[in-house]
This record gives structure tokens, sequence and C-alpha cells, in this order.
């Protein structure tokens, strides 16, 4: 059976990220993320919302329990999602964040707002 760190590794090649851009959307350094992957993740309540967030489900990564991806999301939408939000912080960073760090996402037909 794969423990938590092999199931995030899992999570990270099903959405087609590299260990930089999933490091990116987590918000932690590449080593740790390596590092997670390679024993226990030590996800926070905050990155497993963020995870939900995007359609991953959190009781995959932490026991095994489930799907990939939540009840309902497809794995296009969610690579596209996850992809948006790259480009939008490869762009603009994290500055946008504060006090919204990981609410819903959308984006408007302008690509003005992509945290509600």
């Amino acid at each position: 059976m794969l423990n938590a760190g092999k199931r995030l590794r899992r999570v990270r090649k099903h959405l087609t990220l590299n260990l930089n851009d999933m490091a990116l959307l987590l918000r932690i350094a590449p080593s740790t993320l390596s590092r997670w992957e390679n024993s226990e993740p030590r996800l926070t309540e905050k990155k497993r919302k963020f995870l939900a967030s995007l359609g991953v489900n959190p009781a995959f990564i932490d026991y095994g329990q489930g799907y990939i991806l939540l009840d309902g999301k497809g794995l296009e939408e969610v690579t596209d999602k996850a992809f948006l939000m790259l480009i939008w912080i490869k762009r603009h960073g994290f500055k946008f964040l504060k006090g919204a760090q990981y609410k819903q996402c959308s984006l408007t037909s302008k690509g003005e707002e992509l945290w509600m």
C-alpha cells in the first residue's frame, strides 16, 4: 500500500504537474515537496482546503480513501484550473492573495479575477 507521500506524488503526476509547479501552487519550496513525496507529507489544513478547491480529494492523500479527484470533478476541469492558477501566479506572484489565499478560484472573460 502506498504511503501518503507516494499518494501525493500520484496526485501531482495525475494532474501532469512537475515538482516545481506543484510546489509553487502549494507555496512551498520544491525541496520540501520532494521530501514530502518521499516520506509523510505535513499538509496543513489550508493546503488540504486548497487542494480540495482544485478538485483533489484530500482523503485520498491522507488515508488512501476514494479516488484522486473529488466526486463530480473531471481531470480536464481540475488540470485547467491548476494551470490557470500557475499562469496567474507566475505573472503576478502572491501579493494579490493577502486575506484570500485559498478561496474559490474562477476566471473572468478578461482573465482579471482568479481568486474569489
